[in-house]
């Protein structure tokens, strides 16, 4: 941070006293982070660079503004409303934090390596005086669905949302390859939905400023990188053109029986058509095979690819991402209000990351996900839900993914 800076928030703070028990933890954090830098000169690891600056009470009250994100202190009511999103708590220079891709940070819930992602959401807060807070996503980029067979031919919707994910009974109308559920069964599964907006209701846990939502749920954000997935290998554009090929419908069928022909005659003449186009669309499937199965006849090389479209679909997603921005409407228990605004990114050195998380989540299903694929002719790899114990134990499973910035006002 430059002087300029230094001497425009000691102009800001003048004035404001700090509570002990603030200051208290101000210093608590400065010998946390001292006692972290020093523990990496010893041990070669990576160094804390925050840098922290203390000159009395007035230092103490700029510090604590920068952890609780500085437009939580200018509530429009009183100095002793505050919020700040725990997870974005903006200490470093650029303003911007690495956020953990734990069970209290970021952390993906996987299911498959699509370029589409669920963020679990940590809407722990940090502050004082907070009564509930409603999360919205804004500035979205739009998606659209081209839908050629339909009345309506497009389809849009936003690449961001909330979502809001528990377990529900579900009922299994097909086969789903899991050999404890069969078709026509109701079981349990965790199930995911997209929500407009999501409120919390805070309640401060005694003899600390930290907040935690009251409810049991789990929260996230939903990221769909679009169709750049198909262009980033050529194998994948082999796969994407027979895919259209399969979905268009077939020439000369799309208005449904000429006038005067009987729902028999048209079947006829339809069958007759789809014979004459599926030479095409058996070549086109032919072609994705051959270049799959070429890729796949050596296990290493197989691996890596599939490593690859992890890894390009995070960044196809994360460009969606990094355009919205996650919106905190505060009310205070006085009544008052305040809006605050995120920006999440991609981190630093996340190439590397989200190739070793890769790894990770590989071998704890012992690369069950990768053989499915193979077996299966997909290049989307089923990959496991670590548990906190999990990422807790492999540091690749907890390795920050994502930075996320306080932008209110920008």
């Amino acid at each position: 941070m430059s002087e300029k800076n230094l001497e425009q928030m000691d102009r800001l703070f003048a004035g404001v006293e700090p509570t002990d028990e603030l200051n208290g933890r101000v210093i608590s954090r400065v010998h946390e982070l001292r006692a972290a830098q020093e523990a990496g000169a010893a041990t070669g690891g990576p160094f804390v660079t925050r840098r922290v600056a203390l000159a009395g009470a007035a230092g103490c009250a700029v510090m604590a503004g920068l952890a609780l994100g500085l437009p939580a202190l200018l509530s429009p009511t009183s100095d002793d409303n505050s919020f700040g999103l725990a997870i974005a708590r903006a200490t470093e220079d650029e303003g911007a934090v690495a956020v953990t891709s734990g069970p209290d940070g970021l952390m993906p819930y996987e299911n498959d390596t699509r370029p589409s992602f669920h963020l679990k959401l940590n809407l722990g807060a940090t502050g004082a005086g907070i009564g509930s807070v409603t999360y919205r996503v804004e500035g979205s980029p739009v998606l659209t669905i081209e839908n050629p067979s339909v009345h309506d031919p497009q389809t849009e919707y936003p690449a961001v949302t909330l979502a809001q994910g528990s377990v529900q009974p579900v009922y299994e109308s097909y086969d789903s390859g899991n050999p404890e559920v069969g078709r026509g069964q109701t079981h349990d599964m965790f199930v995911i939905n997209a929500c407009d907006s999501i409120t919390v209701d805070y309640a401060q846990r005694e003899g600390t400023s930290d907040y935690q939502p009251t409810e049991d749920v789990s929260n996230f954000i939903g990221v769909d990188g679009g169709d750049g997935i198909w262009e980033s290998d050529p194998t994948l554009q082999l796969m994407k053109a027979w895919l259209d090929a399969v979905v268009l419908p077939i020439p000369g069928t799309e208005d449904g029986p000429a006038e005067g022909e009987t729902v028999e005659e048209f079947r006829e003449r339809a069958r007759a058509l789809a014979a004459e186009v599926m030479p095409e669309r058996e070549a086109l499937h032919q072609a994705y095979l051959d270049s799959f199965n070429a890729i796949a006849a050596d296990d290493a090389t197989f691996y890596a690819w599939l490593r690859d479209i992890y890894v390009t679909g995070f960044e196809l997603a994360a460009s969606q991402l990094a355009e919205a921005r996650l919106v905190a409407e505060v009310t205070f228990a006085d009544g008052s209000t305040t809006t605050c605004a995120y920006r999440i990114a991609l981190a630093d050195g996340y190439e590397q990351t989200l190739a070793d998380r890769f790894d990770a989540l590989c071998e704890l299903d012992g690369n069950a996900g990768v053989e499915r694929a193979r077996s299966e002719r997909l290049p989307w790899t089923d990959l496991p839900t670590p548990t906190d114990e999990q990422a807790a134990a492999d540091p690749r499973l907890s390795a920050p993914i994502f930075v996320i910035e306080d932008v209110t006002g920008a």
